[in-house]
């Protein structure tokens, strides 16, 4: 199973709602994401996104649904320094085209 796929079915189990993105993308143009934003994906809609784009990768729709709050650290601007200053639990980490969330 390809690994991108088998973190979007545990992410989905995990209760987190998802969405296929191309690429280094966070734009979501291979789905409509709204509905994403009230309920998380069943596995038969991540097996059809996968095998529509086989190279999707994932972006995680944050907030209520998914318990989780976005910090974006976007090194262009000083986030990173502006992120050590601040007393964060340690927690889950992205690196991104422009920096970290």
């Amino acid at each position: 199973m390809h690994p991108t796929l088998a973190a979007a079915l545990a992410y989905a189990r995990a209760g987190w709602s998802l969405i296929p993105v191309r690429g280094n993308s966070n734009k979501p143009d291979l789905i409509d994401w709204k509905d994403y934003g009230s309920r998380i994906a069943s596995q038969d809609e991540i097996l059809a996104w996968f095998r529509e784009w086989p190279d999707a990768n994932l972006a995680i729709v944050t907030g209520r649904l998914s318990s989780l709050t976005l910090i974006d650290v976007d090194e262009r601007h000083g986030g990173v320094a502006s992120a050590k200053m601040l007393s964060l639990p340690r927690t889950w980490t992205v690196k991104t085209p422009h920096g970290w969330h």
